[in-house]
């Protein structure tokens, strides 16, 4: 090694570093003792300790609970918690808990610490794990961001064919017990057009185009599925340029 070599070498080896902040675990670290409390039917609050920001909490009891996080009196307006269900929320330091039921009792139990998950609630009867330090919901059976749609619903066939070609008609009327549906055109000949805010009409706004499948395969035939969350209780309108043009319909 040259002398030059030797001296950038050495000078190197103390070329100070920067000190990079790792990134923080997603979940919650417990940094203080849990906390309780007894829900009624009458609002009741409880403070968590000042320091912390994140906090886990479950319905432990049979009932649902109604929360808030801004020490306000609860109401039954407020965000639900069922029976058995848990949330993970960030609040201000120190916030208070207060919550209420719309009969009955039940006990809220809490986990408080600190941590960045997102919020999170766990499917009822699967109450939040606590392992190492960390709170997470458990493996396999959770909706993350409360997601899940309504289970458990019959569902019911509104297949059927255009009566009219180039009139539109109902696959299935309005309801405001309706929770979704499935439409999809199995017609190998032309387009189906629907709409579940008005009439359905050919190149029409608020129309959408469902196309045609191959013959035999129906490879390419298109389908609608109403998303979760959305606000369905409307008619489900449908047009095709043919009579007889053929649709497959499940709603629920």
């Amino acid at each position: 090694m040259t002398r030059i070599g030797r001296v950038l070498f050495c000078a190197a080896l103390f070329v100070p570093t920067t000190a990079y902040p790792q990134s923080q675990p997603s979940g919650i670290a417990p940094s203080a003792a849990g906390k309780s409390l007894s829900v009624s039917s009458t609002s009741s609050c409880v403070a968590m300790t000042q320091q912390n920001t994140t906090f886990v909490i479950w319905n432990v009891g049979s009932v649902a609970a109604y929360f808030n996080m801004n020490g306000a009196t609860a109401t039954t307006g407020n965000p639900q918690l069922p029976s058995g269900g848990a949330i993970t929320v960030n609040a201000a330091p120190g916030a208070t808990l207060c919550a209420i039921t719309a009969s009955s009792t039940t006990t809220l139990q809490i986990t408080q610490g600190l941590g960045f998950p997102a919020i999170a609630i766990s499917p009822a009867g699967a109450p939040m794990q606590q392992t190492g330090g960390t709170v997470g919901l458990v493996a396999g059976s959770a909706n993350i961001g409360n997601v899940g749609g309504t289970s458990n619903v019959t569902p019911t066939d509104c297949s059927g064919t255009i009566t009219a070609g180039g009139t539109a008609q109902n696959a299935h009327a309005a309801s405001s017990t309706l929770r979704g549906a499935i439409l999809k055109n199995i017609d190998t000949s032309e387009v189906l057009w629907f709409s579940i805010t008005g009439t359905a009409a050919a190149g029409a706004l608020g129309s959408y185009p469902l196309a045609p499948g191959a013959a035999t395969t129906f490879a390419g035939a298109e389908s609608f599925a109403t998303p979760l969350g959305l606000g369905y209780n409307t008619a489900l309108s449908v047009v095709a340029a043919t009579t007889a043009h053929k649709f497959s319909c499940t709603r629920w």
